[in-house]
């Protein structure tokens, strides 16, 4: 007789292990039955209904959420923040929401790239300490002009390393040059060429999802003119990353403009886990946008934003 079909063996196991809280190796010495056996009882249980079990979530509705744009964009995780609104007390929750969720998802030992940007700097911010050993954090991109240097990315990656104390270091370059071959000789820098390569190779990475107009971040801080944002616009971009554009459907767009970037294109995070970190009704198509790309594994957003990604 198969031992899945003694049903008082089986419920005898199941109450061992789900009601008093024994472990597959003390029930195995308690019943004189193999650990392979005990583990076959347990799964056979759960699939005849003999044992079902009830988790009761207090994020339901974000739980939904994130399993349903999991699925549409194929991401590996989504953490949906319960935040609602579009004001900045809703940002500043949100930035505290996703702060306390981050260290899950940074494992010890790992270099952590970072990207410039108002919102990975306001979550950053947020973390009160990063309980993980052995970090390196690395700018995955250069500077964003004169304003705004707590957003730059080397700003982020030193405030990050200081709340594990891990080490960090520093891009010591603009994200953007007058000319092609400007940022030519510049990435040909050693100082500047390690970065990179650093980049390159990070274990995991945290990015922004910027705009293509005069109120996103890179416009705010002077990074791109008015015609070069109309340029990419005619382009068809919509979105940003790290320094690749991207239009509605994910596609990465090649430009003139992409010659004098320093930094990392989104396409070459290929060996990190991409965490995008973004959230408002302003950024719902760039969002998407970078969804599409499929360059991205996990997703943090809010719960209007999530709502709106979906619709």
């Amino acid at each position: 007789m198969a031992i899945t079909d003694n049903k008082k063996i089986m419920i005898k196991v199941c109450k061992y292990y789900f009601v008093d809280g024994l472990s597959q190796k003390e029930i195995s010495a308690r019943l004189s039955i193999s650990r392979p056996q005990i583990s076959r009882i347990l799964s056979y249980a759960k699939s005849e209904n003999i044992v079902s079990i009830k988790i009761n979530d207090p994020y339901e509705k974000e739980s939904e959420l994130e399993r349903t744009i999991a699925d549409k964009f194929n991401l590996s995780d989504v953490v949906v923040i319960n935040t609602e609104g579009d004001d900045e007390d809703t940002f500043n929750k949100f930035a505290a929401g996703a702060a306390e969720q981050i260290e899950a998802y940074i494992p010890n030992g790992s270099t952590i790239g970072v990207m410039s940007g108002r919102t990975l700097s306001a979550v950053v911010k947020n973390v009160s300490h990063l309980d993980r050993r052995n970090i390196t954090v690395v700018p995955l991109v250069g500077g964003d002009g004169f304003n705004g240097s707590d957003w730059h990315a080397n700003a982020i990656a030193s405030n990050l390393a200081q709340k594990s104390g891990g080490k960090f270091f520093i891009l010591n370059a603009p994200v953007i040059v007058g000319n092609a071959n400007t940022a030519k000789i510049m990435k040909e820098e050693p100082s500047i060429r390690e970065i990179l390569d650093m980049g390159a190779q990070c274990d995991v990475a945290l990015l922004g999802v910027g705009n293509i107009d005069e109120k996103s971040t890179s416009g705010q801080a002077s990074q791109l003119k008015t015609e070069e944002i109309d340029y990419l616009n005619d382009l068809g971009a919509v979105a940003s990353s790290c320094i690749s554009y991207v239009d509605i459907s994910g596609a990465i767009i090649e430009s003139k403009i992409n010659e004098r970037l320093i930094g990392q294109p989104i396409t070459n995070l290929k060996k990190a886990k991409t965490i995008a970190i973004a959230m408002g009704k302003s950024k719902i198509t760039s969002i998407k946008a970078v969804l599409n790309t499929g360059y991205v594994d996990v997703l943090f957003t809010n719960l209007d934003t999530a709502k709106k990604i979906i619709e």
